[in-house]
């Protein structure tokens, strides 16, 4: 049988579900990224019908090592907490400490009507979540993931773009589908 993770993992890709967000702008890490991003800035990373893409807050530029906030699932431990870290552990997908492995395109996700207000008070709310960080989270794919975060910083709102994506997936499964997935599961 299927664990919930592997079933939607092959979901995704039978689909080709592309999970780059809709308001973003691609980034290239040649760019100047130093003078691109910002304080308070919603950037994510990840790779085009292949994974969940990985949210977080910006917050410091200023800095040689540009440091970003966001909810963090270690794949080795399992753990999942807020943190911190540089930038390029997050395009990499890996914590401080473990070799970086993965490389993912960075996007700096845009809202209409941005001010330096609205900036200011995502990186005030994603701050004083970091601070009062008590403990470890579940990690939840489709409830509790790491865009609902950075959107909840944002905007105050707890939203997943991709949770949204991944729903109208599930909602096209039916027992045929599952078969033909488990097909492509022992390939």
């Amino acid at each position: 049988g299927y664990t919930k993770g592997q079933l939607l993992s092959e979901a995704i890709r039978a689909y080709g579900v592309d999970f780059t967000p809709k308001s973003a702008r691609r980034l290239l890490l040649t760019d100047n990224l130093h003078e691109i991003l910002y304080p308070g800035a919603h950037i994510s990373a990840g790779m085009p019908h292949k994974t969940y893409f990985h949210h977080g807050i910006v917050k410091e530029v200023l800095t040689p090592t540009i440091t970003v906030i966001h909810f963090w699932q270690d794949p080795i431990g399992g753990w999942s907490k807020i943190c911190e870290c540089d930038l390029n552990h997050f395009v990499a997908a890996t914590p401080p400490g473990h070799p970086k492995e993965l490389f993912r395109a960075l996007y700096l996700i845009e809202y209409e009507n941005d001010t330096k207000e609205k900036r200011e008070e995502t990186l005030a709310r994603a701050q004083q979540e970091l601070d009062n960080e008590v403990g470890q989270h579940t990690f939840e794919r489709l409830d509790y993931n790491c865009e609902h975060f950075a959107v909840k910083w944002r905007t105050g709102k707890w939203d997943s773009e991709q949770t949204r994506k991944t729903n109208q997936v599930l909602e096209k499964l039916d027992p045929e589908v599952k078969k033909q997935l488990e097909w492509i599961r022992t390939k």
